[in-house]
């Protein structure tokens, strides 16, 4: 019996010794490992047999990589993203490189913008530009380059006066998503974006500045909606100061953010029919209250101003700081009138040109508002009661110059030189009188490139 046992042990050594010898044989054949469950494996003997893995164990596939080289990202002409607080920052933006070469284009003698741009349907996409699809996508995009100019300089930047009612007497084409501006109120000053430059446009976006301790943002019809977003304190309209403000549209996301800040203090997306806009305008809803906007010239690609039968220069005021002259499109029957002051958005001292007086014979220049004309000439028909007239303005050393059309010093009309003290011009205003209406067009960019 224990003779039988002896030889039975020894043969199941032998098998085991075999196995153990096909199995190095294999391994070192196929570069795998054959383990016999329960013999010599961890695994317990309670899971052979199982399919899958152990109970409770974690599977780890491991796949064999191909060795390729990784490609770098090429370097972007507009710097590397940085992430501040879940805000993607470019150094640069396109839409600023597109406008300096717009702004940097050569002069030529045509009219630079007629009506139409203001007019044009909203599927264009040259008169279209805040929500154009060939633009970046994100309305996470950054604005750290695009609010990183002289936002403080007052000389980058226009006046207007809105007193009460819907300011459609102006219209602004932006020049990029991004439009800056001041506001100095004590409540209540609306931007509106709108889909025509007409007053019965009712498809638009308003925002409500001032509207208590909040700003508001309203749709009109025919998908009313309304949101209101809690104003930080630094971005509130106080009576006491100025406000700095931007207001982005990326495609259908709107941003509202103050200062210097990059990151928004209001977003809103409109996800139900968004509107397609072309323009902006100004309102302020309350009689006798006054809002003083600066509108930052660089965020202005074409300004629409109408001006009315009365004499009054209480509505618009261009900074021409560090400008010596100025490039007008009108359209009146007559009394067209440009006052040029040496004090910023206010009557001063300077000179006052007049188009078209005396039913449209005459022209002038004056020393002063509504003072004796100390050059004159007869302009019979200079200005139309259907067609823009161009016109331009240089001021330098106490000389005034005027001449029709668009190229500068071509074409002079009137000449005056006060040489003792010399006027510094600071702002011009517009004026139409005497019971006539008129229209002006200006070209932003174009009125940029004739510096001191």
């Amino acid at each position: 019996m224990i003779v039988r046992c002896l030889r039975l042990l020894k043969k199941i050594l032998m098998f085991t010794v075999f196995l153990l010898m096909v199995s190095m044989t294999i391994q070192e054949m196929t570069g795998t490992e054959m383990v016999i469950p329960g013999m010599f494996s961890e695994t317990p003997r309670s899971q052979v047999g199982r399919r899958g893995p152990p109970r409770g164990s974690r599977v780890h596939h491991r796949a064999v990589q191909p060795m390729v080289p990784v490609a770098e990202e090429p370097d972007s002409p507009f710097g590397s993203p940085n992430v501040t607080d879940d805000v993607i920052v470019l150094e640069e933006e396109v839409v600023v490189t597109d406008t300096v070469s717009r702004i940097m284009a050569p002069r030529n003698d045509s009219v630079h913008v007629t009506e139409s741009s203001l007019t044009s349907t909203a599927s264009s996409t040259e008169y279209n530009p805040v929500i154009r699809d060939d633009m970046v996508t994100s309305p996470a995009v950054a604005l750290n380059s695009t609010l990183g100019g002289n936002i403080t300089s007052e000389q980058n930047y226009f006046v207007v006066y809105v007193t009460s009612g819907a300011a459609d007497s102006i219209y602004i084409q932006p020049s990029s998503h991004l439009f800056r501006f001041k506001i100095h109120a004590c409540s209540d000053a609306y931007l509106l974006f709108k889909q025509k430059v007409s007053s019965t446009d009712k498809f638009s976006y308003h925002f409500g500045f001032g509207y208590g301790a909040n700003t508001v943002i309203w749709k009109k019809p025919p998908t009313p909606i309304t949101r209101e977003f809690r104003t930080p304190k630094g971005g509130r309209i106080e009576c006491s100061r100025t406000v700095s403000l931007w207001v982005s549209r990326i495609l259908n996301t709107f941003q509202v953010g103050f200062g210097q800040n990059v990151k928004p203090y209001m977003e809103w997306t409109d996800d139900v029919n968004p509107y397609q806009t072309t323009s902006m305008t100004l309102a302020n809803p309350w009689p006798k209250k006054q809002a003083v906007w600066h509108l930052d010239m660089n965020s202005v690609k074409v300004l629409r101003v109408d001006t009315g039968k009365e004499y009054s220069y209480e509505q618009l005021w261009l900074t021409t700081l560090g400008h010596s002259a100025i490039v007008i499109q009108v359209r009146a029957c007559h009394d067209v009138n440009i006052l040029l002051s040496d004090k910023f958005a206010a009557i001063g001292n300077g000179y006052e040109v007049a188009l078209g007086i005396r039913d449209n014979q005459l022209s002038a220049i004056r020393d002063e508002q509504y003072g004796p004309n100390v050059a004159a000439d007869e302009t019979e028909g200079i200005l139309d009661c259907e067609d823009f007239r161009a016109f331009w303005l240089q001021w330098s050393m106490g000389r005034i110059q005027v001449g029709r059309g668009t190229k500068i010093g071509q074409r002079k009309i009137l000449e005056h030189a006060k040489v003792n003290p010399p006027r510094r011009i600071k702002s011009i205003s517009l004026s139409t009188g005497g019971g006539a209406t008129g229209r002006w067009l200006f070209n932003m960019p174009y009125n940029q490139m004739f510096p001191l």
